[in-house]
């Protein structure tokens, strides 16, 4: 074998993995934890609902949250105790997969993010 047809070979292969890894972002938290072309950012939420008791440490959540521009992504979060209904919070995500989150005042979220916060939610 060539080394032209190896590198057109690898290329492909390359690009095939490439496009494999785009079009399964967002499938599952599992997938979207492993995905190396998914970044991780930070999204800002409200606790609605009381967390899904998995065991005595554990809670999950399913949530909706808006990053810096405003853009709306739904992630699955694990926390260490039922948080508090009302709470403001900045989760790291990945895809599905929240990664890490704080408390936050208001005061300490971006605009675009506060206004779809403080927007009605529209139904489907």
């Amino acid at each position: 074998m060539s080394i032209n047809k190896f590198v057109i070979i690898l290329a492909a292969t390359a690009a095939s993995i490439l496009l494999l890894l785009f079009a399964l972002r967002g499938q599952s938290v599992m997938l979207d934890r492993l995905n190396p072309i998914i970044p991780v950012k930070p999204y800002y939420t409200i606790v609605q609902t009381d967390g899904k008791k998995l065991n005595d440490t554990q809670w999950e959540y399913q949530l909706v949250g808006y990053d810096d521009e405003g853009q709306q992504n739904t992630f699955i979060m694990i926390a260490s105790k039922n948080l508090r209904k009302g709470a403001y919070l900045e989760v790291y995500a990945k895809g599905l997969n929240g990664k890490g989150w704080t408390e936050v005042t208001p005061a300490g979220i971006p605009e675009k993010a506060q206004i779809k916060l403080s927007s009605p939610k529209e139904s489907s």
